[in-house]
């Protein structure tokens, strides 16, 4: 049985691990290796994560870093928000107040947009 074949045709690869955990408590990390082909280290790390967290271990876990160096401090971020508001509140209000019934054609003095 290949484990990595197998993975990728997986709906739910948490099943095949907790098949791959399972034979290697009943046979070893070695036999289990064999027998799935996949390496010990493999076997290993679920059966690590199944001892800690049992059937939740054996979910992929995320990619995504818990911290990001680059990430503004959520000081800023709310500063940056609560300006963006304002500036849309303010617009809104601009844009209400100053109402043009009349085309920019019409307010230049040859018709034409050219020296707009």
């Amino acid at each position: 049985m290949d484990y990595y074949a197998s993975y990728k045709n997986s709906k739910d690869p948490s099943l095949l691990r907790k098949e791959l955990v399972s034979y290697a408590l009943t046979y070893g990390n070695k036999k289990a290796a064999r027998h799935f082909q996949t390496t010990v280290k493999t076997v290993r790390k679920w059966r690590k994560r199944w001892q800690e967290k049992k059937g939740v271990g054996l979910k992929d876990l995320s990619k995504k870093p818990e911290k990001s160096p680059r990430m503004m401090k959520m000081y800023w971020q709310f500063k940056i928000k609560a300006l963006a508001e304002k500036a849309t509140a303010d617009n809104k209000r601009i844009n209400g107040a100053v109402e043009l019934n009349a085309s920019i054609a019409s307010l230049t003095p040859s018709g034409r947009l050219s020296n707009i």
